[in-house]
């Protein structure tokens, strides 16, 4: 065997590599893995048992820590996916941040302000649904804090608890990281779940000012800093009135002096409401009647308005680049189709206007990118809409030339613009449903006779995508990255054809609902 295949592990439906360790603590370590079912990158963090057979706080720890976790559906808390138990280990599978944490990010470049506004956004946004749940998380730090592809999230409830009333219910157990620790825990002394509100204080704080409020030789010597020395806002920077106030309620020694979480929610939500209504773009792209498949997305997100924004931004480059697959698919299979349908136009018609619908959504989502970038948010998103901007611009070159191939093989004397207005595009988006509905309801007979011939399985196959994009796309439905190779094998090699025909009827039906 070789050492490559000793190195690589499989646990359940997952598969990792000992040499991709992300990270390792006193408990554990953690490992970049694969789900071999869906293709799905998660993070996977492995425990021994034998620690805890002879530590009943630690087996309580991560009991709570899985409890927790399980609770979260919420794009700034990190997604609890499976727990798989071995004879020897455990191990807790979880949604994978590829681009590290907050803390290997402020090692390496400075933050503006504005930026860290934006990430503050996020945290605070995760912990709106943390106080909706009771919980508290007590070990905040940079390091819990992870960032992928643009979107931060709050990680590690190894610390975390529940609490039945979030304002008022005071604990004692000493637990965090001492530099974000609120005085009260390196005290030992009673505290709320305002801890938490202390150590986003300091987060705050370091990636305004590149250095934390207060340092020690230890607890003890950080401890009487706090104490005795005043919040200073260091090396004469100029902030804004908002971080200005917020650090200053927030990084309050006493707890009843301190700021609520209604307080901070307020603040926030106060700031964002002025990011947005002072850039008219993203006004526009909140409030475009014409776009009303966006408005129904952003309707089902929560949270602030700028993840919202990032969010949509990537699963609109996803929803035309599964759109585009299909159409690929489709176009291949069309002389074995043409064998299924009755022999008519319709089906190159469908291969056009498709191209066409994704070369404008191309368009506008390279309009959106270009008009937002530079919308005050902070550098991870900004970064974030970039690399979405750059492959759609790359990937753009090849929808420009399928749409010119097939309109020039199957349609060269019809003129079509390719520059669509709002209105056009969502008709032509309509009067496509409608052509697909037609299409197949015409020949849904015919091909319950002919789909028992097993050399009309790939064509079944590309009938069903056809619908899966449409009803997508109608739908809106939240998607993680998809392997289309791998999707259109599964498709093929695992249903037979009374399976998929099933589902065709069924899709079929549901597209005429939509």
């Amino acid at each position: 065997m070789s050492s490559q295949n000793r190195t690589v592990k499989q646990i359940g439906q997952y598969q990792y590599n000992e040499r991709h360790c992300l990270g390792e603590g006193a408990y554990g370590k953690v490992y970049q893995g694969m789900d071999i079912k869906t293709n799905e990158i998660v993070g996977i963090k492995k425990m021994d048992l034998v620690l805890f057979e002879r530590d009943t706080y630690l087996r309580n720890q991560i009991v709570s820590e899985i409890e927790i976790l399980k609770k979260f559906n919420h794009p700034n808390i990190v997604r609890f996916i499976d727990l798989i138990t071995t004879q020897r280990s455990l191990y807790i599978i979880t949604e994978f941040c590829k681009d590290g944490d907050l803390k290997e990010f402020l090692q390496k470049r400075r933050l503006t302000e504005k930026e860290a506004q934006g990430i503050m956004l996020q945290i605070v946004n995760g912990f709106k649904e943390l106080v909706k749940q009771g919980v508290i998380h007590r070990d905040l730090k940079p390091a819990n804090i992870l960032n992928h592809e643009g979107i931060v999230k709050i990680a590690d409830f190894g610390f975390a608890k529940y609490v039945d009333n979030y304002t008022s219910q005071l604990l004692r157990s000493c637990v965090g990281s001492p530099l974000y620790m609120a005085p009260q825990i390196l005290q030992r002394k009673t505290y709320s779940t305002k801890c938490d509100i202390w150590s986003i204080g300091v987060i705050f704080y370091e990636m305004v000012f590149h250095d934390v409020p207060w340092k020690g030789r230890d607890e003890q010597d950080l401890l009487k800093n706090i104490l005795i020395k005043p919040l200073v806002f260091k090396g004469n920077q100029a902030i804004t009135d908002f971080t200005r106030d917020f650090l200053t309620k927030a990084l309050i020694v006493e707890e009843s002096e301190r700021i609520s979480w209604d307080q901070v929610f307020q603040m926030f939500e106060s700031m964002e409401k002025g990011l947005v209504s002072n850039n008219p773009t993203l006004q526009k792209l909140y409030n475009d009647q014409n776009l009303s498949w966006m408005q129904k997305q952003q309707q089902k997100m929560t949270g602030d308005q700028l993840v919202k924004q990032l969010l949509f931004l990537q699963q609109m480059k996803q929803n035309i680049a599964f759109r585009h697959f299909v159409n690929l698919e489709f176009y291949q299979k069309l002389d074995q189709l043409k064998l299924l349908f009755r022999r008519d136009s319709s089906l190159e018609e469908c291969i056009v206007i498709l191209a066409r619908l994704i070369l404008a959504y191309s368009n506008l989502l390279i309009q959106l990118i270009e008009e937002t970038c530079d919308s005050g948010e902070d550098i991870l998103m900004k970064g974030t809409k970039w690399n979405i901007l750059n492959f759609i611009k790359n990937e753009q070159e090849y929808y420009k030339i399928f749409f010119t191939n097939c309109k020039e093989q199957f349609f060269k004397e019809i003129q079509y613009e390719v520059e669509l207005s709002d209105s056009d595009r969502n008709k032509l988006e309509d009067s496509f449903t409608t052509k697909i509905i037609k299409l197949i309801g015409d020949n849904l007979d015919d091909l319950k006779k002919k789909a028992s011939d097993g050399i009309y399985q790939d064509s079944l196959v590309a009938i069903e995508l056809l619908l899966d994009q449409q009803i997508t796309h109608k739908n809106i439905v939240k998607t993680t990255d998809l392997d289309f190779q791998m999707l259109l094998v599964e498709k093929q090699s695992r249903e037979d054809w009374r399976r998929i025909l099933d589902r065709i009827t069924n899709k079929w039906r549901q597209l005429q609902k939509l």
